[in-house]
This record gives structure tokens, C-alpha cells and sequence, in this order.
């Protein structure tokens, strides 16, 4: 069964391949990759009838450095919500929470496939993304049957991977032949990295995460409820497009380097700012995500009694653990995220060799991905309050300089 869908319109034009329709309600400036020839001379505008061009600042983004303001933009309607987005050469792919499920966004226009379905090409509830090669790989959170789908750039189904065990899949990684994904088993907190074939055969484990034990919320008449406690450190991971895997495992001042075997290789020290502070408006979000109000639908809040009560006994840290997040960088080296959205975002690339200016984003954005020409940010618009991928110029959001 094929998994390419139409978008929108469903009937194509002569010379087309059926379920291959250019979407007419997007909008992407083009920008020439570092590693494609095919984009010289051509502006994507003049064949599509594109509904927002970005050719000046942006609503909302006056207080931004003019390094950190969007130069393109992703749009479409049926982009929402967004999920994840990863780079391949000139195409911008993303995946959404409505079907059809991934988008690429191309000079030649733009297109959607992946159809909800519980056959072999389709997705049910697809999360995060991403590329190797020309092969594109989707986690696929299907309740009792995680499994991360595999497709050509074209939307071919090539496989479909299978998470067997009693696992609960969060988040995964691609590095040469071999898929990472970290799991836990339902109603336990630790988790660990697997390590799979692109056939699906597990291999082994690699390596258990630290993790900080969860806390049972039980007020008086109320419902109980688990959470981890605000903001605690926990073991961070991500697999480098050399094919390493880096860990920090909770704690101290280096990340570790290992093989995809679990070896270790080496050690990256890291080299940080200063501490960010827990502000009370990051307290609030830390609530409103944790223990959320319309966990039932907009008009109910089962879990108020929960959050009265966990006001009164979980206390924050004063400042945001080391490290929040690693993420693998397109050209080189590993990012670390230091503070979450509601304090605005900050990455900092870990270099070896170099010393690169932080990126700080406004509060409520988030960065998507890092490519070798953008950095994808996901936020709202403001007037709208629709979701939209903000796309930044790297050169000149990334600077870097020997470090001496």
C-alpha cells in the first residue's frame, strides 16, 4: 500500500504522479544549500502562488537581533501541529499531528504523504523525524506497538521497524546502520538506549540514562499523580552524523563520547556560560505542562486538586541543570540546550577547537533542528495563533571563532 497522499486537492495534473499535488497555501522563500546545486536561479515563488512570502520582519519579531530573525518560513494548513523537522540537502521535510503526516518543502514546490492507517506504509501518531541519506525515518508512538517507519525522500515505504517489548519509546537516533532509541518499560521511570538494525533485529543495549525518580502527588479527595520533580537533572543523549553517541549522564562537566556498542572513545569538556536562573514564569510553565489543566479537553481540570497540591510540597532548583538537551549538529559538533522555552531558549555548540556565540531565542520558541543552512524554530503566530517553522540563517546566527 502506497503511502503517499495528496494534499488537499486529491486529483492530478497531466505529467504529475498521482498523489503528488504542490500545495498552494505555503510559503518558503529559497535559499542555496551548501551541498545542492539545484537552486541557482530559481525563487520558488514564481511557480506557486504562495501565501506568505517573507520579505520583511515578521510581526512579533522587532525585539529579536537581526541575526536571530526568521529569513524564511514554513506554512501550510495542514502543518499543525508540528511535530518535528529534519534537513536533506534542499528539502526542508517536517512532520505534523494531521494527515497526510510529512511535508517536504522543495524549490519545486511542496508536498505531503503519509497516509493514517495501521498497514505497513501508514502512521497513526508520528512524533519526530529524520534523515540519512535519501532514506527518511519516523517515529511512530502507536500505543502498545511503537515503530519507527522508513521511507525514500519520495514517500515509499521501505520498512517498518518494530519497538518490541513492553516499551514506551520517547526519542531516537540515526548513526551509519543503526537506529538508537532511548525506551522505559510502562509504569517505570528508568530508561535506557537501544540500539536496532534498519531491519528491525535488536542488538543490545547500550547504555541506562540517568534518570530522577518520580513523585507521587495523592491530595486528600483528589486523583494521585506522578511526575518527575521540576527541572531536575537527567541523563541527556544524541547520535552524531559520524555515528557516536553522546551522553551526559547527569552530572559533571564533560559529555561522553562512545561507539554505537556502547565503547567508550573519549570525553568532550564542556564549556558553558553561567548558570541560568529559574524564573517564576518558568515555574508556571513547569504546571501548566506537567499537570495540565485541559488533560481532558478544553472546559474540564481532573487533575486541579493534583496541582493545589503539588504547589505546596515541590520545591524548583534555583537555576536550570547543566545541560536540558544534546542535539546533534548538521557540520559538526553536539548543541546543548540550557533553559527550556519559557525562558527563552539557549543553545550552545560544542566545538572542539572553536568558541561559538550562544543562540538565545525569544521566550516560547523552540529550535526544531539544526541544519548546514537553516536553524528550524518552531512558534506561533501571533496574530493568527497558528503554528508555523521559522527558518534562521545559520551563518549568521552561528558565529564562531578559534578558541584560543
Amino acid at each position: 500500500m502506497s503511502g503517499r497522499t495528496a494534499v488537499r486537492d486529491r486529483a492530478s495534473a497531466p505529467g504529475q504522479v498521482a498523489g503528488w499535488v504542490p500545495h498552494r497555501r505555503q510559503g518558503l522563500l529559497p535559499h542555496r544549500s551548501r551541498r545542492s546545486t539545484g537552486w541557482r536561479g530559481r525563487g520558488w515563488s514564481a511557480s506557486l502562488g504562495l501565501s506568505l512570502l517573507v520579505t520583511a520582519p515578521l510581526s512579533g519579531q522587532e525585539g529579536l537581533r537581526p541575526d536571530l530573525r526568521p529569513v524564511r518560513v514554513l506554512y501550510d494548513e495542514g502543518l499543525h501541529p508540528v511535530q518535528g523537522v529534519a534537513f536533506a540537502d534542499s528539502l526542508v521535510l517536517a512532520v505534523s499531528g494531521l494527515d497526510p503526516f510529512v511535508h517536504v518543502f522543495g524549490p519545486d514546490g511542496h508536498v505531503a504523504w503519509g497516509k493514517r492507517g495501521s498497514g505497513p506504509a501508514e502512521l497513526r501518531s508520528p512524533t519526530q523525524i529524520r534523515v540519512r541519506a535519501d532514506s527518511v525515518f519516523v517515529l511512530d508512538l502507536v500505543p502498545g506497538a511503537p515503530a519507527i517507519g522508513l521511507f525514500d525522500l519520495g514517500g515509499r515505504n521501505l520498512n517498518r521497524i518494530l519497538i518490541r517489548g513492553s516499551h514506551i519509546a520517547s526519542r531516537f537516533g540515526v548513526g551509519g546502520n543503526n537506529l538508537v532509541v532511548e525506551v522505559r518499560e510502562f509504569g517505570r521511570s528508568s530508561r535506557w538506549l537501544m540500539r536496532m538494525s534498519f531491519a528491525g533485529n535488536l542488538a543490545d543495549t547500550i547504555a541506562e540514562l540517568v534518570t530522577a525518580p518520580m513523585h507521587r502527588i495523592q491530595p486528600a479527595g483528589g486523583p494521585g499523580y506522578s511526575v518527575v520533580p521540576p527541572y531536575r537533572a537527567m541523563g541527556r543523549w544524541t547520535v552524531t552524523s559520524a555515528g557516536e553517541l553522546v551522553i551526559w549522564n547527569g552530572s559533571g562537566e564533560v559529555l561522553d563520547v562512545l561507539d554505537l556498542r556502547g565503547e567508550s572513545r573519549r570525553q568532550i569538556p564542556l564549556k558553558l556560560g553561567s548558570p541560568i536562573p529559574v524564573r517564576d514564569a518558568d515555574r508556571e510553565e513547569w504546571f501548566a505542562t506537567q499537570i495540565p489543566s485541559n488533560l481532558q479537553g478544553p472546559g474540564t481540570d481532573p487533575l486541579r486538586l493534583v496541582r493545589t497540591e503539588a504547589r505546596k510540597i515541590l520545591t524548583f532548583p534555583e537555576t536550570f541543570p547543566l545541560v536540558m538537551d544534546l542535539v546533534d549538529d548538521a557540520e559538526s559538533g553536539v548543541w546543548v540546550r540550557r533553559s527550556p522555552s519559557s525562558a527563552g531558549e539557549v543553545w550552545e555548540l560544542q566545538r572542539p577547537g572553536r568558541r561559538c556565540d550562544a543562540v538565545t531565542l525569544a521566550p516560547g520558541k523552540r529550535v526544531l533542528a539544526f541544519g548546514l543552512s537553516y536553524l528550524a524554530v518552531w512558534t506561533r503566530d501571533p496574530e493568527t495563533d497558528l503554528e508555523r517553522v521559522e527558518l534562521l540563517d545559520r551563518d549568521r546566527a552561528v558565529r564562531c571563532r578559534p578558541d584560543p
